[in-house]
């Protein structure tokens, strides 16, 4: 999602002017806030909501650390090749991880600017370039659980078929494939986005596309590819039952040798795996889906009123409890780039028996 960047559309005022003149503001008279500097808006939000502010920053640092140092340990987990060959969704796995860490990465450039009041993105170019990089973590992450998802449906409820769509030698195209087509959605961002007049802004000629753009890919992306991944996973959670019922109705299987026995296993433990993890991203991505797509119903007040005063008028009293809800959900929402290595460790047996290996090693 194109979180605050999309909240806050730039004015041409010079960023030393508006903070020589904090202490009162003259507000747009429309529902347009192009007229405000994302420096004036910081300034408010601190003065208002310090609280919330400081508690955003305390977990996404927290979320920072946990993640890089955790996505780090699983990928190289994930990469070692006899972990691709047990698992057919290793390289899946592999490409989430790394996506995990550039998202990481890009928002702590973002949450410089937002949560500490650091030009961070203010660059002729890299405002562009940052933009459609922001994006591609996101939109590959979504594309990539719903990927693996469809795979261990196919493997459940067509077995036959899965033999063909389950090779090895296939995860590496469809992954590629999955990354060429969230690029080319990451594009247009370059369009929407410009550094003009000292700041990254939206130009007044994008802001109708914005609007279409961004709620046709919002919709797609965090709305309806979630929406079929739930649906898979409760179908793939009412197949593993039944077939659970089954191998305990006909316990003889146990005949067919300690390999066979194992292999169901791994499989068991894989499918708890992508369970877990297209549950919790899902949980935690559609409260900042549906925080995004309301904002457009908050405004900030249209009169001239001193910082003290702004959150006694009632428009502007709405926008700042709406940035606090904001604030809180997606602090809470980013843990799903940072918490994967702890799934992964809790529900898969062969990823605990080589991180002790590493450990071991590395001791």
């Amino acid at each position: 999602m194109e979180s605050y960047t999309e909240l806050i559309n730039y004015t041409e005022t010079d960023i030393t002017e508006s903070e020589r003149n904090i202490s009162r503001f003259s507000y747009p008279e429309n529902e347009d806030t192009s007229s405000l500097h994302w420096s004036v808006y910081y300034q408010i939000e601190l003065y208002h909501v310090f609280p919330v502010i400081v508690f955003a920053r305390c977990v996404h640092i927290l979320w920072y650390v946990v993640g890089l140092i955790g996505n780090t340990i699983s990928l190289k987990i994930w990469a070692i090749p006899r972990m691709r060959r047990i698992n057919a969704s290793a390289l899946y796995l592999v490409a989430l991880t790394i996506t995990d860490i550039l998202y990481i990465l890009l928002n702590i450039v973002m949450y410089l600017r937002f949560l500490w009041g650091v030009p961070s993105i203010d660059v002729p170019i890299f405002c562009e370039l940052w933009n459609v990089l922001n994006m591609i973590p996101q939109y590959a992450s979504q594309v990539l659980v719903l990927g693996f998802t469809v795979k261990r449906f196919i493997s459940i409820y067509h077995p036959f078929r899965d033999e063909r769509f389950a090779r090895h030698q296939r995860a590496p195209k469809e992954i590629i494939s999955i990354m060429v087509g969230v690029i080319a959605l990451s594009l247009p961002q370059a369009y929407i986005w410009h550094f003009d007049s000292g700041q990254c802004r939206v130009p007044t000629y994008a802001h109708e596309f914005l609007k279409v753009w961004s709620l046709a890919t919002e919709m797609a992306m965090f709305v309806i590819f979630p929406a079929i991944n739930l649906i898979l996973n409760i179908l793939i959670i009412r197949a593993s039952k039944r077939s659970l019922r089954e191998k305990r109705k006909n316990l003889n299987e146990r005949r067919n040798g300690h390999r066979d026995n194992q292999n169901r296993q791994s499989v068991r433990s894989s499918t708890i795996t992508l369970l877990c993890l297209s549950f919790f991203r899902i949980i935690t991505q559609l409260p900042m889906t549906i925080v995004f797509l309301i904002q457009q119903l908050y405004y900030p007040g249209n009169t001239d009123l001193p910082i003290e005063h702004v959150s006694k008028d009632p428009k502007w009293a709405r926008f700042l409890q709406y940035i606090q809800i904001r604030f809180i959900t997606e602090s809470i929402g980013t843990s799903h780039h940072a918490l994967s290595v702890f799934f992964f460790y809790f529900t898969t047996r062969q990823f605990r028996e080589e991180l002790k290996g590493v450990f071991n090693r590395n001791a």
